[in-house]
């Protein structure tokens, strides 16, 4: 097995568009670059879920992290798991937020996309969204997650303030964003979804996030 790899660095480095067709995608997209992506969206739509995903665990730990434009295709075609795979194998929760932001800097338009379309994602997918959007550091997308805070407490109002466990870990991201962008326009929101929730992690999250906002509501809150 050992003695195939560099064989296959060597394929891929000639440019052999055979490959997809002889080695499945997890097995040769590791040593890919950029200059394969185009190779590796259409081998990620064209075989099954299950190849896709391993895929996208694989770009994890590709040395070229640049993977905007196969974020830009799986979201053409709504392709939701394979796209929280790759986020989470590209960008993972448990790396420094330095480095995320070097990595998510390099995917400028592939997180312009997927913060453009939150409002229309599963639960999961908006979460997992809403954590790279607060690593990133980008100001620009505070719009967005405000549209998510309000959408939340209306949710929470419409179940008698009840949250199950994905919609619970939904608004403890509208939070953490919240909080990091110490922008005083989200104080009326944490506050709505303070007062909404019946689930207690949620009610003091929002308190905690509410009294920090609310140190800088005496300046301008309505500069964003």
């Amino acid at each position: 097995m050992h003695r195939k790899l560099p064989l296959l660095g060597v394929v891929l480095a000639a440019g052999l568009f055979s490959i997809p067709a002889v080695f499945p995608a997890e097995h040769w997209a590791v040593f890919t670059d950029r200059r394969q992506n185009p190779l590796i969206l259409e081998a990620m739509q064209s075989g099954d879920l299950a190849d896709a995903l391993e895929t996208a665990r694989a770009l994890g730990r590709r040395e070229d992290v640049y993977v905007a434009d196969i974020l830009s295709g799986l979201l053409s075609r709504r392709q939701e798991l394979p796209i929280l795979f790759l986020l989470r194998a590209v960008f993972p929760p448990a790396e420094s937020s330095r480095i995320l932001s070097e990595r998510l800097s390099a995917n400028t338009q592939g997180l312009d996309e997927l913060a453009a379309g939150l409002g229309g994602f599963s639960l999961a997918l908006r979460r997992e969204v809403l954590r790279l959007l607060r690593h990133s550091g980008n100001r620009a997308y505070d719009g967005q997650v405000l549209l998510q805070a309000a959408w939340l407490g209306e949710r929470l109002r419409a179940q008698g303030g009840r949250a199950e466990a994905e919609l619970a870990g939904l608004a403890l991201e509208v939070l953490a964003y919240a909080e990091s962008s110490a922008n005083p326009v989200f104080l009326d929101a944490v506050l709505r979804l303070q007062e909404s929730s019946r689930s207690a992690p949620i009610a003091h999250r929002a308190a905690a996030v509410a009294a920090e906002l609310a140190k800088g509501a005496s300046g301008n809150p309505g500069e964003w």
